[in-house]
């Protein structure tokens, strides 16, 4: 909102539409600010959009469906739509109509789960969009104040979710080698995770500077990377700015359940436990069992042991407070409906409802 501005730095392909779009949804004050360059005042924290249109990959689809008509109704690239997909889409005059089809079901399951496939199936597929489209203008303000920085990874290999940053330790991150953890588009291992690529290096996370100079080995730093990197450090050192490096290696919804604790200041360090390492007396709180798995290829160790709930392989994450764990829950690795919540530790289900329902997140798990 005008007050509470975040701001997310991350690589392609990390999560930050779905993130902004989801915690726009979250609440009704919460307004879209940006989905691209914003420019921010290092001394105030203003923090003014710097576009129109927004280049959106169209993948979006896939976690938010309520966007296709206005989406399929924009220029597009990449979109590899075959041509009963092209005239399910013509025949409709405008996205209020298709929105309307696919509500009344007009349009059939199939055809919509193929126009979904087809809009998620190419990585570099992209629309351009005036953002007010998607939420509405009472959505969308064009000023906010930073208050929170997060970096953004997608490490399959790490059970970290969420932790709280220190300024060196976001500029150590964001000037690295190999800060980029890719993985190959549409695959994944045994267990569900993506399968890693050599990782790669994106300073600032930004690849479309024209003058970089920032060697780590050597600490030979450019002088407009000095000027770069003082910009950072101020902002990140702000006594009114918080920062905090997130893994977005959950589903969607789980890792916006994990944003909005984080964002209502609920805990500030968030970690999954993996079956090999589980103490007992967790077990038994949330009433999992755990069941050693055969060493297929691609199997990663840690994780061997799966944890289960209802026979259900679930996600056990443990939420902190300045080291102090307060809570843990089991989420659904599937990642549907209702049963992305399949345990917490206080409770029920509904127990674990009505003690977040400031965050929304019945609307969240059910949608």
């Amino acid at each position: 909102n005008e007050r509470h501005g975040i701001i997310i730095i991350a690589p392609t392909g990390t999560g930050k539409s779905t993130s902004v779009y989801g915690l726009t949804a979250a609440k009704p004050g919460n307004r879209l600010h940006s989905d691209d360059w914003a420019f921010v005042n290092v001394g105030t924290l203003e923090t003014v959009a710097s576009e129109d249109q927004y280049y959106m990959r169209t993948n979006i689809a896939e976690i938010f469906p309520h966007y296709i008509p206005v989406l399929v109704n924009q220029p597009l690239e990449n979109v590899p739509f075959t041509p009963d997909i092209i005239a399910l889409i013509e025949r409709y005059p405008n996205p209020e109509a298709f929105a309307a089809a696919l509500k009344n079901g007009e349009v059939t399951q199939a055809e919509f789960d193929t126009l979904v496939a087809q809009m998620i199936k190419n990585n570099a597929a992209r629309s351009l969009i005036d953002p007010r489209l998607m939420v509405g203008v009472e959505k969308f303000t064009e000023v906010t104040t930073l208050q929170t920085i997060l970096l953004m990874k997608r490490d399959f290999l790490d059970t970290l979710i969420l932790k709280r940053l220190t300024a060196d330790e976001m500029l150590e991150i964001m000037t690295s080698e190999g800060n980029v953890f890719n993985h190959v588009y549409g695959q994944a291992d045994p267990d569900g995770y993506g399968i890693p690529q050599p990782p790669t290096t994106e300073i600032y996370y930004n690849p479309y500077l024209c003058q970089v100079l920032v060697e780590r080995k050597t600490n030979r730093i450019g002088p407009l990377d000095q000027k770069r990197i003082a910009a950072y450090r101020a902002l990140a050192e702000h006594p009114q700015v918080r920062t905090a490096w997130v893994n977005t290696r959950l589903p969607a919804r789980q890792t916006q359940f994990c944003l909005r604790k984080f964002l209502d200041g609920q805990c500030d360090g968030i970690r999954l436990v993996k079956g090999v390492d589980i103490p007992l007396d967790l077990v038994k709180r949330l009433g999992v069992t755990t069941k050693e798995k055969p060493m297929v290829p691609g199997r990663r160790p840690m994780d061997r042991v799966g944890i289960y709930k209802d026979g259900v392989e679930v996600e056990v994450a443990t939420f902190e407070q300045q080291g102090d764990p307060r809570m843990s829950v089991a989420f659904d690795k599937t990642g549907k409906g209702l049963g992305q919540v399949k345990a917490y530790s206080e409770g029920t289900v509904e127990d674990f409802f009505k003690h977040h329902e400031s965050l929304f997140v019945r609307e969240l798990f059910q949608s």
